[in-house]
């Protein structure tokens, strides 16, 4: 095969596939928000919105595929930051594909939920919202924008706490993790809690105690007086 003629063949197998995917984009038909989920803001607001579950979606697109030679599959990827993420891509019966790229999401901190549970959360919702973006289905209500301000918020908390954190690690011949669970507690002493992580109701309390351990590394390193506050225990 010449190559003008390879590119031919190369140009009909997109328009086949594109087509299909029109077709099917086409032939779906909104399905029903019945699932319901709460929220609970930074502020202790709450509020209620509905979507569409995973299960529903899928019916939705499966049955709009029929007949279009289009298929699908979602796969589960982890970044170098951890962060869980679906890959979707679409394959077409003349053996053409379409990749729809990978949706990333980090886990939310503010969740008390063991790690399979907050894993499996996310890897349905990213399956959710891919599939519902590729096709072109409406699976959620819009949320208010409080509810995407306090999450950007309480996101950006946290990965500051992670990273003076590992900062204060790097200058001293602590640990990390000993870092943080000399941090958690004292904040579960001073307030007569359980937090087992750094979470939205006790971010400033953390970065309170981070800060008084700079000052004393900091007052250690310069060979100065120590801040006068000074019931930290560093194990020396």
């Amino acid at each position: 095969m010449t190559e003008k003629e390879k590119s031919l063949a190369e140009d009909i197998t997109c328009k086949t596939i594109y087509e299909a995917l029109y077709l099917t984009q086409q032939n779906i038909v909104q399905p029903k928000q019945t699932g319901e989920a709460e929220v609970i803001t930074k502020s202790g607001a709450k509020y209620g919105y509905k979507f569409t579950p995973l299960n529903e979606v899928q019916k939705a697109v499966q049955k709009a595929m029929k007949g279009t030679g289009l298929s699908y599959v979602q796969l589960a990827t982890k970044n170098e930051k951890g962060d869980i993420g679906i890959q979707t891509i679409i394959y077409h019966s003349s053996g053409d594909n379409i990749d729809c790229g990978t949706y990333y999401m980090p886990k939310d901190p503010s969740l008390r939920m063991s790690l399979s549970q907050a894993e499996g959360s996310i890897i349905t919702y990213c399956k959710r919202y891919t599939l519902s973006t590729v096709f072109g289905i409406s699976s959620e209500e819009e949320k208010p924008d409080v509810d995407q301000e306090n999450n950007v918020n309480d996101q950006e908390s946290y990965l500051l706490i992670k990273d003076r954190l590992t900062e204060l690690a790097r200058k001293t011949d602590k640990q990390y993790e000993e870092l943080r669970g000399f941090i958690l507690g004292k904040i579960n002493k001073q307030k007569n809690s359980n937090f087992q992580d750094f979470e939205p109701a006790n971010f400033s309390d953390a970065i309170g105690v981070i800060k008084t351990l700079e000052l004393k590394q900091q007052a250690k390193n310069e060979k100065q007086p120590e801040p006068q506050n000074n019931d930290f225990d560093w194990g020396n």
